[in-house]
């Protein structure tokens, strides 16, 4: 069984034949774009991208597209049901008809992490659909626009685009097309990246350590090195995920992982010279982990700030290893062999499949904080948690839970015997130079 069947046949009086049948997911348009605003508005407000699905479910047997309305009916269940199966419980659907579905994908601005969610979509089509002695063979063509973390949402345009992206994938007999990028606030864009620009190249950029607590010492052994940039014309702090967004569309990718990586290890030299002994944790990018020459960066960074490679953990998300699995894969293993700890980051949130982990080299699994976070009040994300930490520790790997904000998350972690915490219940993130402080009065 997959991360994400048993996530899902893990969760309590959850019913799946009710969340499909055509009564709780029927919507006309103007019902949709009222139910999409909410969601779309909340993403544009935190800073955070949105994909958006439309799916037409098209019969390749006419003769089953000809039958009668219940057995149509029964078909469109079963379909609006194996379209579930494929989501993430954060993903949100809804039927604008027997043939026509609408999806949307929380945190998703990704191009090739929306063709992994739509590969593990259509696989679950490739058996026929029985309904009574009938069998309906479906070949889903899916349309997709995605809403930016640099721009205001628009819910009609997006809609729009998605439908006609539909269109397009129908008309070229494929099952897939990408809706070209939305234009609206694009001066806005331009002149954040023109602002994050300028402020990459005169070094303006800040990284913050959030320490890592062992649970079962109580001793700080890590810490995660994290983004921060105020922005000076607008005076305000300016979300992470959107200055990596720009940086991986702007070109700007290896100069901004250059910057991190080398400030992050002059800082943890300092700390060490201090009598500080911690591994840092670094996040790397999809772009990185296809990039054959980002090992010798790391390791002319190790070597310019004498760190040892056992004291650096690179982050990656299991998106940015299925953007191509064995390019990443090459990768990873040379800066495995160099000595780098490889981390799998927001473990449990993609649409990976559980095999490729035995083939990756990595050490260990950090869960996603959305599952840490609701644990208490959630017996299925304590479920999956659990779920998690066994599988770790069935693949000999550390099991490090982020966002921990409650003493009772830290207890109820130390009985399911993760390893690694990481939160506000211990620590939030300082700037490197408050590190000595903190430490001497929590780190041992």
């Amino acid at each position: 069984m997959g991360l994400l069947e048993l996530r899902r046949a893990k969760r309590p009086g959850r019913s799946d034949a009710a969340e499909v049948t055509s009564s709780s997911f029927e919507l006309g348009r103007d019902d949709f774009t009222q139910w999409l605003d909410g969601p779309l508005r909340q993403a544009s407000g935190s800073v955070t991208a949105f994909a958006l699905l439309v799916i037409n479910l098209r019969r390749s047997d006419r003769a089953a597209a000809l039958m009668r309305r219940p057995l149509a009916e029964a078909g469109s269940v079963e379909a609006a049901r194996r379209v579930s199966e494929a989501l993430r419980p954060q993903d949100r659907f809804a039927r604008l008809g027997p043939e026509h579905l609408m999806l949307v994908l929380p945190g998703i601005g990704d191009v090739a992490v929306v063709r992994l969610a739509v590969n593990r979509l259509l696989s679950n089509f490739e058996a026929p659909i029985e309904t009574g002695n009938t069998k309906i063979r479906m070949r889903p063509c899916v349309g997709c626009a995605l809403s930016s973390a640099t721009a205001p949402v628009d819910v009609e345009a997006l809609l729009s685009a998605a439908d006609n992206a539909c269109v397009a994938a129908s008309s070229a007999e494929s099952a897939f097309a990408l809706a070209p990028p939305l234009a609206a606030g694009a001066s806005e864009s331009e002149d954040m990246r023109d602002d994050f620009h300028a402020a990459l190249c005169a070094n303006e950029l800040e990284v913050w350590f959030q320490p890592q607590r062992d649970v079962a010492s109580g001793v700080c052994r890590a810490a995660e090195a994290l983004l921060r940039w105020r922005n000076k014309r607008c005076d305000r702090m300016i979300s992470p995920a959107l200055a990596v967004e720009m940086a991986e569309n702007h070109g700007m990718m290896t100069a901004l992982t250059t910057f991190v990586l080398n400030t992050s290890l002059r800082q943890l030299s300092e700390l060490r010279r201090a009598g500080i002994e911690l591994r840092i944790a670094v996040n790397a990018s999809p772009s990185q982990l296809r990039d054959p020459e980002f090992p010798a960066l790391v390791t002319r960074a190790l070597e310019t700030w004498s760190v040892p490679a056992d004291r650096l953990t690179l982050e990656v998300t299991e998106g940015a290893v299925m953007v191509d699995v064995e390019e990443s894969l090459r990768v990873m293993h040379r800066l495995k062999q160099r000595g780098v700890r490889l981390s799998i980051d927001d473990f449990g949130t993609g649409y990976s499949s559980l095999a490729y982990l035995q083939r990756m080299p990595v050490d260990e699994l950090k869960i996603d904080k959305a599952f840490v976070q609701n644990m208490l009040e959630n017996r299925g994300d304590e479920q999956i948690v659990r779920s998690i930490i066994d599988l770790a520790h069935n693949f000999e790997l550390e099991a490090v839970a982020e966002g921990v904000e409650k003493l009772a998350t830290v207890e109820l972690l130390a009985r399911l015997g993760c390893d690694v915490i990481q939160g506000y219940a211990y620590a939030r993130p300082m700037p490197a130079t408050l590190v000595p402080a903190w430490w001497a009065n929590h780190g041992n």
